[in-house]
């Protein structure tokens, strides 16, 4: 064959191809020599100039040429070649093994041919041959022949690492890479495999081309190659046999350094001791340092311990102030409550432990005042409003005096004998005077009463009357403000016969009359009032009664029982026909009497705690009152009936003033708060919602603000708002439903409604759209559905005739697989969030695990007997089961553990369910304490709900984590709301920029 075609060295450098392109066409070389070894050839000349490179249809052939000096591998076609003379020496010097040159008569085999492929493959790498030519054939025969049989070659990346300059850039540029990468492309693989070819012993060498090739492979594949670097023990064999007369010389050195080493070495052995010194001093600090280490792991141990101790003992705590908060506020003790809620505030550095609950009970301390006017230090003793209601008297015990509020822009105006404490006080009609009694200690150490009269026109005191020891019980104008009553006693429990009540002249201060009377109570009440004309007063007695006294004759009219202790409120209605008491500290109702005959005409029941003032509406129509159980009431009299409940205060309700315009309130309490309050609107405080549609079943909306819910008619409404009170109609699945609530379910997202049956009819319906989009008919009996699989657009429902669970396909309504379920199915199936596997709980405790994705069954063994509830995590990591023996227990997935056995229930657990953020855990129940919350973190139970009957669907929360759902088997549905913390954090703000707060 004529081969037209430039050696490979030229080609490679013109193309300017890169190391991997030339190994690539060198591998081909190596197959075709292969070849030629397998047809028993042995070509005995390969250089660069028999290695012709043609292209064809572009691509590069390489062909090996030139078999001019080749042997024949077997002794048949050895005749037939042109090697005739024994020890003839054949062949190309640079490319020549070291067999070849050796000419001894040495059998010529294949593994020649891998050296001078090697030659070849360190040329096409390096640029040169591992012996220049010229100075080999220069050097003449003999020393040419020890230079290949016995002189090591360098490395092609060390022969690469000595071009400078102009070569160093051609070469670069001849492979297409940068001068700076091109030795490091051979360091290594390719440095081993050019070597292994140029080994000496030919026994090194690859033994056939193919391996040579495979190596190459390898090392373009980055797998690990054939070819390794020489062992130190084979290259000291090696360069001992070159250099024996070296090897002798270097062995006399080594014992000449060996007796000096000797001499020297006695002469170092104080320097040794003082090292070992140094090392041992150095080894103390090591093992002081290693000790040090130790000490602060068991210290770091001991801080991690402590603070989970610390965590544990917090989120105990924390279970605890929840549960005593919520009795706090069933007791309306928002002070208590709102104590122990700020308690749980995370301080910094912190966990935060607050979950729904928190949110919720903060929702309930909320206070239903309009504004707080001020917050003084003591108790508020005297509010008293002017007739136009413009200015407000603030009396305040222990030494602060009476402030005097203007109403209208809410300042402080002044503030009249801050060294006292102010009792009593009362705006005469006409608005000009303002009286005040005072106490203050008599050097005797006795109560020392004072009668003063402040002109508000020109905010000057007016007079100053004293009126011996003892305790003020009240005082009145009369309605032309001519006359003042006053009201005292001895002590403030004062024995019988002590008090008296006082008529005097004002604005002279002139004593005009005063009657000894039986008057008994106790200082926080108002037990003392006259009717707005002073025709009458009432004042409380000994043993709980009342006393009522004609104030034009000195003449005591009637006396009635009105508490088993005291009274320690009393007030007449603007009319003079009505009394009203407030009892005492063993009770807490308030009286209705008629006042011209004593005849008791009604009794309020509600406060918690004892009354401790009372006022009437001018039209006589209503009455509030104020207690110790931190409330305010306000009362319909024609009915006797409460109209209203008012909570804000933190402390007790001491005093209480009503507006001109009869609609807005003043409080003051023990904390010495003085609120206002509109009493013409409700304020409920709804601790639940209830929906009573006969609601068969239900569900959430995807956002959580709304509630889907199918009635016993086959209604499914929408109900909105804050409180879930607007019902919007969506669809009718009539015109009833069976009474089975189990046959119905709400998709988790709202969108759909499935429809099971008694006859085998099962639907899905569309909520957004309002339409029926599937339905199947191709089963008999009892059918319903249990899970839909959006993600998988699949659906998952169960015949109960043969207890066999079927998933279809929501599209083409086709059944994609179906599997038995557990033997005593009564139970419940839950869905991983990932929609890959379902699990499938029986009454009797059996499981079925079923893996949707793979159509498989899986074995999980859990204790689970009467399971009535299951669900998974939102992360699918826990795994929870409610059971009819009265607890709950949950699973970590991964491993199947059980990590919590929940109880506390007076009666079987109907529903598990997780929040969205699964740090809370909600378990349905019966009976009052209906809904449970468990913190997921500490296993806690941290709050308690009540709801009424027993459940058909347990509770959940919705899927934004704010509301509680509880349904019963009444129809009744239960909802708790929690607000929000954005929700939180801006009402805070608001009130603390309302009352200048840091």
């Amino acid at each position: 064959e004529l081969v037209r075609g430039i050696p490979i060295t030229a080609y490679c450098d013109q193309a300017s191809l890169s190391t991997k392109e030339r190994l690539d066409l060198f591998i081909k070389v190596c197959q075709a020599i292969q070849h030629a070894h397998q047809k028993g050839i042995i070509h005995r000349d390969i250089k660069p100039s028999n290695i012709l490179v043609t292209l064809h249809d572009g691509v590069p052939v390489p062909k090996v040429i030139d078999f001019g000096i080749a042997k024949a591998t077997e002794g048949r076609l050895t005749d037939n070649t042109v090697y005739t003379q024994l020890h003839q020496f054949i062949g190309t010097p640079a490319y020549m093994s070291p067999e070849q040159a050796e000419m001894s008569g040495l059998d010529i085999d294949t593994r020649s041919d891998i050296y001078s492929l090697g030659v070849l493959l360190y040329e096409l790498l390096a640029g040169s041959t591992p012996f220049d030519a010229r100075t080999l054939m220069a050097s003449g025969i003999d020393a040419m022949r020890r230079t290949i049989r016995e002189v090591e070659p360098p490395r092609p990346s060390t022969k690469l690492a000595t071009l400078q300059g102009d070569d160093l850039t051609t070469a670069a540029k001849r492979r297409s890479v940068e001068s700076s990468k091109l030795a490091n492309q051979l360091k290594g693989d390719l440095d081993w495999i050019v070597m292994k070819c140029l080994e000496k012993d030919r026994s090194r060498r690859y033994d056939t081309a193919n391996g040579l090739a495979a190596d190459l492979k390898r090392h373009l594949g980055n797998e690990p190659v054939m070819a390794r670097p020489p062992s130190a023990a084979y290259k000291f064999q090696k360069a001992f046999r070159r250099n024996k007369l070296v090897f002798a010389a270097g062995t006399a050195v080594a014992v000449a350094l060996l007796l000096g080493i000797i001499a020297t070495s006695l002469q170092s052995v104080r320097a040794t001791r003082a090292k070992q010194a140094a090392l041992a001093a150095e080894s103390k600090a090591v093992e002081a340092q290693a000790s040090e280490a130790r000490l602060r792991e068991q210290a770091d141990a001991a801080r991690r311990q402590a603070e989970a101790a610390e965590l544990a003992a917090r989120q105990r705590a924390y279970a605890s102030d929840m549960n005593v908060a919520k009795q706090a506020l069933d007791g309306n003790n928002l002070g208590r409550a709102l104590d122990l809620l700020n308690r749980q505030r995370p301080q910094s550095g912190q966990k935060d432990l607050r979950g729904w609950e928190w949110r919720y009970l903060w929702q309930q301390t909320r206070s239903d005042a309009l504004s707080t006017l001020c917050q003084e230090s003591s108790e508020i003793n005297t509010l008293a409003v002017s007739p136009d209601g413009n200015l407000l008297a603030v009396g305040v015990r222990h030494r602060r005096g009476v402030a005097i509020w203007d109403l209208r822009t809410r300042k402080e105006l002044v503030r009249l004998a801050e060294n006292e404490s102010f009792a009593r006080g009362a705006f005469s009609p006409s608005g000009s005077l303002l009286a005040l009694v005072s106490e203050s200690v008599s050097p005797s150490g006795l109560p020392q009463l004072t009668l003063r009269l402040w002109n508000a026109a020109t905010r000057q005191m007016v007079a100053e009357i004293p009126m011996g020891s003892g305790r003020s019980f009240g005082l009145a104008f009369a309605q032309d403000g001519r006359t003042l009553v006053t009201s005292s006693a001895a002590s403030s429990l004062n024995s019988k016969g002590a008090g008296d009540i006082t008529l005097w002249r004002v604005p002279e201060a002139t004593k005009l009359g005063s009657y000894p009377v039986e008057q008994a109570g106790l200082d926080p009440g108002t037990s003392f009032a006259a009717s707005p004309d002073l025709s009458v007063a009432a004042y409380g007695m000994e043993g709980g009664r009342i006393g009522v006294l004609d104030l034009h004759h000195g003449k005591e009219l009637w006396t009635a029982v009105a508490s088993k202790e005291y009274i320690l409120s009393l007030a007449f209605s603007q009319d003079g026909k009505t009394l009203a008491s407030g009892a005492g500290f063993a009770g807490s109702d308030i009286r209705l009497w008629e006042v011209a005959t004593g005849r008791p005409i009604g009794k309020l029941e509600g406060h918690g705690s004892w009354v401790s003032a009372l006022v009437f509406w001018p039209d006589g129509k209503k009455l509030a009152s104020s207690s110790a159980d931190q409330t305010i009431r306000i009362w319909d009299l024609a009915s006797q009936k409460c109209l209203d409940v008012l909570r804000g205060h933190r402390q007790e309700v001491w005093r209480l003033a009503l507006l001109p315009d009869e609609r807005t309130l003043l409080s003051g309490a023990k904390d010495g708060t003085v609120c206002f309050w509109d009493s013409s609107r409700t304020h409920p405080r709804q601790a639940r919602i209830t929906l009573s549609d006969k609601i068969v079943n239900w569900g959430f909306t995807a956002e959580g603000r709304s509630i889907l819910a199918l009635d016993e008619q086959g209604r499914v409404s929408q109900w909105t708002g804050s409180d879930f009170q607007r019902k919007e109609p969506l669809l009718e699945i009539g015109p009833t439903v069976p009474d089975k609530s189990y046959l119905y379910w709400f998709s988790p997202d709202g969108r759909f409604l499935s429809t099971g049956s008694t006859n085998g009819v099962l639907q899905i319906w569309d909520l957004s759209r309002r339409i029926l989009v599937r339905q199947w008919t191709n089963t008999s009996g009892e059918v319903q559905g249990m899970n839909l699989l959006p993600a998988r657009n699949k659906f998952v429902s169960l015949s109960l005739s043969d207890n066999v669970l079927h998933e279809w396909d929501l599209t083409s309504g086709l059944e994609t697989q179906s599997w038995p379920g557990p033997a005593s199915f009564y139970g419940w199936t839950s869905l991983l969030p990932d929609e890959r596997s379902s699990m499938t709980i029986g009454y009797g405790g059996d499981i079925v695990f079923r893996n949707l994705a793979e159509k498989k069954n899986l074995r999980v063994e859990l204790d689970v007997l009467e399971a009535t509830g299951t669900t998974y995590s939102p992360d699918g990591k826990l795994f929870a089961a409610a059971s009819d023996l009265g607890h709950a227990k949950v699973w970590d997935t991964t491993t199947w553990r059980l990590v919590a056995t929940l109880g506390g229930v007076l009666n079987g657990m109907h529903t598990v369910a997780f929040a969205p953020d699964a740090q809370r855990l909600v378990i349905a129940s019966d009976g009052n304490e209906a809904v449970k919350l468990w913190a997921t973190e500490s296993w806690q139970d941290v709050f308690t709900l009540e709801g009424d009957g027993t459940g058909f669907k347990g509770a959940v929360f919705s899927p934004d984590g704010n509301t509680l759902a509880w349904g019963n088997q009444t129809g009744s549905l239960h909802l708790w709301r929690a607000p929000t913390w954005e929700e939180i954090n801006a009402a805070e703000a608001k009130e603390k920029a309302e009352t200048n707060q840091p």
